[in-house]
């Protein structure tokens, strides 16, 4: 990964694509409910597709019986199901105001933008199905899950276009943004499908709780919380301070830092408990980690190492 980076090129998103076939989204997911710290129930699997009808065999599950088939052949039938090759994937991909931060080695934003692409790649090697939307200020359409390069190209010019208009000036996003497209996902995605949401959760509320909480009853979300080492602690000393009109004096020196720093620690440390919560597990990533080495150690069979 490039070092300090603030914006994204496409340039950069496609030089992705040679890692991210290398990353497998079969994700481990007893690895996955522990890092959601026990709050969540079973997570969903794949989506499972009708393939034929059989005579009931003694040890079927009763509740596949078709009662239609049953009654018309005067003899018990049962539905046959087999997984779905393919697993279509949405991403969601945040590029508000508050991804605008960055401390040392790249911005929120960037990060989020680098780890979509990750995703994006993969599931395409994969021969899954991608669409998705980016939360930001340039207006853009839900991209809805296709097997299609060209429309992956498009949702990478989505996020560097949202990307590239970040700056201090750039006012907060709504607080509806998330939910809005939550319930979009929900309108498009069909069972089986697999929504990764990369966001700080900077503005996660009452709202974008009960979204989460619909969109699990009918697919698998799967949270990317970053965030930057500074917001989990900031260095002891005096600093001038601003929001962008006004200048402020911080006093981090002697008991000052601790209450401060383990407010900002909490406040980090909370999100995947409130997010495990609706059933979505959440894998916290700062912006001096490698995605690809974190998302890797959560694959099926750990490939991390097959770089």
């Amino acid at each position: 990964m490039t070092e300090h980076r603030v914006y994204c090129e496409l340039t950069d998103l496609l030089k992705l694509r040679f890692q991210g076939q290398k990353l497998s989204l079969r994700f481990d997911m007893h690895k996955l409910e522990k890092s959601a710290g026990g709050h969540l129930s079973r997570l969903r699997g794949r989506g499972l597709e009708f393939s034929e009808h059989r005579i009931y065999q003694a040890g079927d599950d009763i509740r596949a019986l078709d009662w239609k088939v049953t009654a018309r052949r005067s003899r018990p039938f049962t539905k046959i199901f087999h997984e779905e090759i393919e697993r279509p994937i949405i991403l969601i991909i945040d590029q508000g105001a508050s991804m605008f931060f960055g401390s040392q080695f790249r911005f929120k934003s960037t990060q989020a933008a680098d780890t979509a692409a990750l995703l994006l790649w993969s599931a395409l090697r994969q021969n899954d199905r991608v669409g998705g939307f980016v939360l930001g200020e340039a207006a853009t359409p839900f991209l809805k899950p296709v097997r299609q390069q060209k429309q992956a190209i498009k949702l990478l010019d989505h996020l560097v276009e949202n990307n590239q208009a970040l700056n201090v000036n750039v006012p907060e996003s709504p607080a509806a943004q998330l939910p809005l497209a939550l319930r979009q996902a929900k309108r498009i995605a069909r069972p089986g499908t697999l929504c990764f949401i990369l966001s700080d959760f900077h503005r996660f509320n009452e709202d974008t709780r009960a979204s989460l909480l619909d969109l699990n009853r009918h697919l698998q979300t799967v949270a990317i919380q970053i965030y930057d080492p500074l917001e989990k602690g900031l260095p002891a000393g005096r600093f001038a301070i601003t929001n962008g009109s006004d200048r402020f004096q911080l006093d981090l020196t002697g008991s000052t830092a601790r209450p401060v720093n383990q407010s900002l620690t909490n406040h980090i440390e909370a999100i995947p408990s409130q997010l495990a919560k609706t059933g979505t597990p959440c894998i916290p990533l700062s912006t001096a980690d490698d995605p690809y080495e974190v998302l890797s150690q959560l694959a099926q069979g750990d490939r991390s190492t097959h770089r």
